[in-house]
């Protein structure tokens, strides 16, 4: 009788043994199953300027042997969902003879991104709007979709007119400045008689995107300021007023680029039921970088912080101090709606893949970011 209550215990404390490592298994598995949920809905984005500094021969044959592979190279390494890139070359009007527009495409051909382009003047975006200035061939900043993840609802081009703030004669003095304190002096006359290409047009790439791992719609923005403020190496009196025209010219076209890039995300939003808006690019401006910069360009990229927008670098890296954002690179931005938590965000420096002449002369600015 012992030996049989003995057996019955052993096979009651039996089951309720596996009763429990059955309940843990699923505990187990739900955790599991949650940390993969919230893995597949981190939002993963790059904004990398690809430019190149020359296409001489030797760099030509760089950039198809080698550069182009490498931008690849980076978005894969990082896993990039949403990728905006500026200054993408075309062809048309420039002194070059490459067109990185189609080469960076034939790149992504049959990847898991589509590769948006805006640089066809033929686009019903350019034809129905009169304003001389719209050259869609000064249109850079190509967009790459992970579509094994998003379904791309819509996508275009909206423009920021310089001129809308700035005087006719205004812009002009800003594209005389700029060649002053820019440009290169190739007839070794003594002055500077070539600068990069500028002008008031400011072109606005934007994809509209729904996340097939949650229920989510999302505006991505990618433009280009243009163009970097640096400082006045001249270091004469008459130089030292112009510099002081060239900050105000450019402080004002800059803060109403930031104001009307809010307004853009704001009515794509409105326009389309977004949960959240994502803008990238080059803003020319530096925050919590090491290089050195007019204190009066500080609140130029105020107005996209008034509406709500966080720099989502700075988010991550604050108190780090200034020499933690790479010189070159503090004028890469990634800002997001308020309602992204940014989880990480960092430059990729790997200088396997990655680095001025293996890639480009910016590193790519990377941030991940999920629903709050």
């Amino acid at each position: 009788m012992i030996h049989t209550q003995n057996f019955i215990n052993a096979t009651y404390y039996s089951k309720i043994i596996k009763k429990v490592f059955n309940l843990l298994a699923v505990v187990i598995l739900l955790v599991l199953h949650a940390q993969t949920l919230s893995a597949n809905q981190i939002i993963n984005t790059t904004s990398y300027n690809i430019k190149t500094t020359g296409m001489s021969e030797a760099e030509q044959a760089n950039w198809l042997d080698t550069r182009r592979w490498n931008i690849l190279r980076a978005v894969e390494e990082n896993e990039s969902d949403l990728i905006g890139f500026q200054e993408a070359l075309s062809k048309k009007g420039r002194v070059i003879i490459r067109n990185q527009q189609t080469e960076l495409e034939e790149v992504f051909s049959g990847t898991q991104w589509a590769y948006y382009r805006w640089d066809d003047p033929t686009l019903p975006t350019y034809t129905n709007d009169p304003d001389p200035y719209v050259d869609a061939y000064n249109n850079k900043n190509p967009i790459a979709i992970n579509l094994s993840r998003f379904n791309v609802v819509a996508d275009g081009v909206t423009l920021i007119k310089w001129t809308d703030e700035l005087t006719e004669n205004e812009f002009n003095d800003l594209s005389e400045l700029h060649l002053f304190f820019h440009g290169q002096d190739r007839d070794g006359d003594g002055e500077n008689d070539f600068a990069h290409h500028f002008d008031p047009i400011r072109h606005v790439n934007w994809v509209i995107i729904d996340d097939n791992t949650q229920s989510k719609r999302i505006a991505i923005l990618n433009t280009h300021y243009e163009t970097y403020p640096g400082e006045d190496e001249h270091g004469t009196a008459e130089s030292a007023i112009k510099w002081e025209y060239f900050i105000e010219l450019v402080s004002r076209a800059f803060e109403h680029t930031s104001e009307q890039l809010a307004l853009i995300a704001s009515n794509l939003e409105a326009s389309y039921a977004t949960n959240a808006n994502i803008i990238m690019g080059d803003f020319e401006i530096n925050i919590n970088g090491s290089r050195r910069q007019d204190t009066r360009l500080d609140n130029t990229l105020t107005p996209l912080v008034d509406a709500g927008y966080i720099d989502t670098w700075t988010s991550i890296e604050r108190g780090r101090g200034p020499a933690s954002r790479p010189r070159t690179d503090g004028v890469d931005h990634i800002f997001s709606s308020n309602n992204l938590n940014t989880t990480s965000s960092y430059y990729d420096t790997n200088k396997e893949y990655t680095g001025k002449q293996i890639a480009s002369d910016h590193w790519p600015l990377v941030s991940k970011m999920e629903f709050q």
